[in-house]
C-alpha cells in the first residue's frame, strides 16, 4: 500500500483480507497476513488457499486448474473492490534506473 496509508487503513485492509475467502465456496477459510514496512510502501503478505479439487467438483467448477483460477480471480477481484470501497490505495511499483553513458567524439579512443 502507498506510504501515506494510515495505520487504521492498514488494520482495515488486513481484516478485510482475512475475511474475503469466507465469501467463496472454492477457497479455504483459513488465511494469514503479515505486515512489514517496506522501503517505499507498506507491505502486506497475504496467503489464502483453494480447497482441494475432488472429482465431484467437475460438475460445478470443471478441472482442478479451473477451480484454482476461479478461486484466485474471485479473491483478487474482491480484494480490489473492498480496498476501493474503503479508500485504500495500492502502491504502484516503479523502477527507475539512470545510467550515465560516456560518448567519445573520436572513434579511435
Amino acid at each position: 500500500m502507498r506510504f501515506d496509508t494510515t495505520h487504521e487503513q492498514i488494520e482495515i485492509a488486513m481484516k478485510l483480507l482475512r475475511e474475503i475467502p469466507e465469501k467463496f465456496d472454492v477457497t479455504e477459510k483459513k488465511t494469514w497476513t503479515t505486515y512489514k514496512l517496506g522501503e517505499y510502501s507498506h507491505d502486506i503478505d497475504y496467503w489464502f488457499a483453494i480447497a482441494v479439487w475432488k472429482p465431484e467438483d467437475k460438475l460445478t467448477v470443471g478441472s482442478e486448474y479451473d477451480k484454482v483460477s476461479l478461486g484466485t480471480s474471485q479473491v483478487n477481484m474482491e480484494v480490489l473492490r473492498q480496498l476501493d470501497a474503503n479508500g485504500i490505495k495500492l502502491a504502484i511499483p516503479i523502477a527507475l534506473r539512470v545510467e550515465k553513458q560516456e560518448v567519445s567524439e573520436s572513434i579511435f579512443v
